[in-house]
């Protein structure tokens, strides 16, 4: 039976006792992160993902009971391989197709896709693999309904004086029916945090909670002394310019119109820049440079990265009460400007998007590989509707977790800058942010031949 768990946020289905959960809560369960061993009959059988979350979500997970599993790890004999080429614009990679089968069912294998660099890690000789028993470590995608593991590393499990082939399967079985017992058995379950629980409510007291009753207790207006609420848009703060009246703050009463003087003050609202947003300044910053080699001081310097770090620290100050246990807010206006300057450095280069070099040189390699194949992406995805009339999408999710795999970024980068460099794309290269509309639920970039609203974008 189907339960559609309406009022549970976190629960996408329920099947029976089993509960799918959102995909954002993944990353909490103790087989995502991790290499999981399993059997090919366990890949084979697994749920079908697309029936619950759609066919664009999901695409390089293998869901056992309701485990969510990106990385998996598989042995069997290879029954069979085949060469095949495949073509990335003007290049052409070649590939080995090895067939493995466990014999953990009847007629099942799986196919392993290999590089032909692949190979020569565990010094395997393709034409010799045939028979071998091979340890698979790689993640799994459905290609014309069927499943196939991409190799990330792989072993040959060779017999030796004292072990043959069958006692190697059947260490191998042994590993997996030892963890499928003591984790795959058992559903995944996830306990929301929830606003109250069962049981006594234990309330504390303290001399602060009683200092505040009583200052609370003085402030009993009656019907006359209620004051009069100023409203104001709750997004600008004012900062009043001008020197404070030494004047005395009795109100005195007004005889008539001729003896109310008419004092004009200037309001300028306070802007409030976040270090995001300046981390995509320098990235944006980086492109226009042509991703050339530059000192970091030329960046520090730009008198518009320059403006929005002041900003900053301005906003900082003036929230100075709010964060005090910062070290930031006993340091002079330059010195917060500095440190705030070097924790939006620090961020990119831990998110791998740039390196630094002991002399302060600031390469970008790994951000102009990956601005360059996002671009292409999006002229892939722009073309196929315009030539062939065909609808393609960016799914923002599966392509972070896609780079994060080859290592080309790191774990710390999220959807948000993706999505940063897409709208840089097409809005201020290609001038076209019209035609291209952006899904915030799947996450997913679109192109349509006619102008569409622009939306929301995670920012």
């Amino acid at each position: 039976m189907v339960d559609l768990a309406q009022g549970e946020s976190h629960i996408v289905v329920r099947h029976g006792a089993t509960e799918y959960y959102h995909p954002g809560l993944f990353h909490i369960s103790s087989t995502f992160e991790h290499t999981v061993p399993v059997f090919i009959s366990d890949i084979v059988h697994s749920r079908n993902l697309s029936a619950i979350y759609g066919p664009s979500v999901c695409r390089d997970i293998v869901m056992i009971n309701n485990h969510p599993i990106k990385t998996v790890r598989v042995f069997g004999r290879v029954i069979s391989k085949r060469e095949i080429f495949a073509f990335d614009n003007t290049t052409k990679d070649l590939l080995f197709m090895l067939e493995l089968d466990d014999c953990s069912g009847i007629d099942l294998k799986i196919t392993i896709k290999v590089r032909a660099a692949g190979l020569a890690y565990p010094r395997l000789d393709y034409n010799s693999v045939d028979d071998k028993i091979l340890e698979v470590v790689g993640t799994t995608l459905m290609y014309k309904n069927q499943h196939e593991i991409t190799a990330q590393a792989l072993r040959c499990l060779e017999n030796t004086t004292k072990t043959t082939y069958l006692d190697l399967e059947i260490t191998q079985w042994k590993e997996r029916l030892d963890y499928r017992d003591r984790v795959l058995k058992r559903p995944w379950v996830v306990q929301p945090i929830r606003g109250t629980s069962p049981g006594l409510i234990v309330t504390r007291f303290d001399y602060r909670d009683q200092k505040r009753r009583e200052a609370k207790e003085n402030l009993k207006f009656n019907i006359h002394e209620v004051p009069q609420l100023a409203r104001d848009d709750s997004l600008i703060l004012f900062r009043t310019e001008g020197n404070l009246s030494r004047m005395s703050h009795e109100v005195h009463d007004v005889a008539s119109d001729s003896d109310v003087e008419i004092v004009h003050v200037k309001e300028v609202p306070l802007q409030i820049v976040t270090q995001f947003q300046i981390s995509i300044e320098f990235i944006k910053w980086i492109i226009r440079h042509d991703f050339q080699t530059f000192q970091l001081s030329h960046i520090y310097g730009d008198p518009h990265i320059s403006n929005l770090l002041e900003i900053l620290v301005k906003s900082y100050r003036a929230f100075a009460d709010i964060g005090a246990s910062d070290p930031i807010y006993t340091k002079l206006f330059h010195e917060q400007k500095e440190i705030l300057f070097h924790r939006i450095r620090h961020g990119l280069t831990t998110a791998k998007l740039i390196s630094i070099t002991r002399s302060q040189r600031v390469r970008s390699k790994n951000l102009n590989a990956l601005y360059g194949h996002l671009k292409q992406c999006c002229e892939v995805i722009k073309n196929s509707m315009l030539r062939d009339r065909e609808t393609k999408i960016l799914d923002v999710s599966n392509y972070l977790a896609t780079v994060k795999s080859r290592g080309l970024v790191s774990g710390d980068i999220d959807l948000k800058y993706i999505n940063a460099i897409v709208d840089y794309i097409t809005t201020d290269v290609w001038h076209e942010r019209a035609h291209w509309k952006y899904d915030l639920k799947l996450t997913q970039w679109s192109y349509s031949q006619t102008s569409v609203a622009k939306e929301l974008v995670i920012l």
